[in-house]
């Protein structure tokens, strides 16, 4: 009698198993079509350069399931391998593009590392600077400074006059600053072009000159303009009494007759 009570609970013991094993592996092999599903998302991202949103979602995955349980170890290891390569890729990726998948994604020290390794914050992506872009979306001021710092253009159209905010402050105080050195910067051109064409003031035309060369030269200002147009450019015959001819081809002297 024992003997058959023993063999019987051994035999409700087996089926116990069997049904929580065929219960067990029937979410686990559910939980691998979710988890393939979330990975193939990430590869597009991948694919499309968007390795921050790629990173993210397979962050989710351990979030989301165990994938400590049996039969599913071979998954942890792909998404820490993916996660590894993706982190690389988008750490290397220094176009003005990622930059902005960074500020996007809210990866604040991303951004800044990618700023400190040399990204052209000045680039256009669709029709807009990165740093423009950095501004409006709000990256903080730290970020503002760090790529003013880093040469970063800023233009009167992205300083908010309607608001007397810290970062408000620092793009109107560098908008001026930056004014004011493009003005002497300039100045200082002008002077220094004004110089050079002075220095043509005792010289007869010569073969390679520009107009306002020739123009500063001994000779001054023709007496007429004779211009014509093919398809090679513009070509000009400047006229100096009865007797001298000056002939331009693009701007640069090519003959000269007496």
């Amino acid at each position: 009698m024992l003997k058959k009570i023993l063999k019987v609970t051994l035999v409700l013991i087996g089926i116990v198993i069997l049904v929580f094993g065929c219960i067990y592996f029937n979410q686990v092999n559910k939980a691998k079509v979710k988890i393939d599903a979330m990975i193939s998302d990430a590869d597009k991202m991948a694919n499309e350069n968007d390795y921050y949103g790629a990173i993210d979602k397979l962050k989710e995955i351990p979030q989301k399931f165990n994938i400590n349980y049996v039969g599913l170890g071979s998954i942890k290891d792909d998404v820490n391998d993916k996660i590894k390569d993706y982190t690389e890729k988008e750490s290397n990726d220094t176009s003005g593009e990622n930059l902005e998948r960074a500020i996007d994604h809210g990866k604040k020290s991303i951004v800044k590392n990618l700023v400190e390794k040399g990204v052209d914050i000045n680039s256009k992506v669709d029709g807009d600077s990165v740093f423009n872009y950095a501004v409006k979306n709000n990256c903080g001021i730290d970020v503002i400074k760090l790529m003013i710092e880093k040469g970063a253009i800023v233009g009167y159209d992205i300083v908010d006059e309607s608001k007397d905010n810290t970062v408000n402050k620092v793009l109107r105080d560098t908008y001026d600053k930056q004014e004011e050195a493009k003005r002497q910067a300039k100045e200082k051109a002008d002077k220094a072009e004004e110089e050079r064409l002075d220095s043509f003031k005792d010289k007869y035309p010569e073969i390679g000159m520009t107009y306002a060369e020739v123009e500063h030269s001994m000779i001054g200002k023709p007496n007429h303009i004779n211009t014509t147009t093919t398809a090679n450019g513009k070509e000009e015959q400047w006229v100096y009494g009865y007797s001298t001819y000056i002939y331009f081809k693009n701007g640069i002297v090519t003959a000269i007759q007496n």
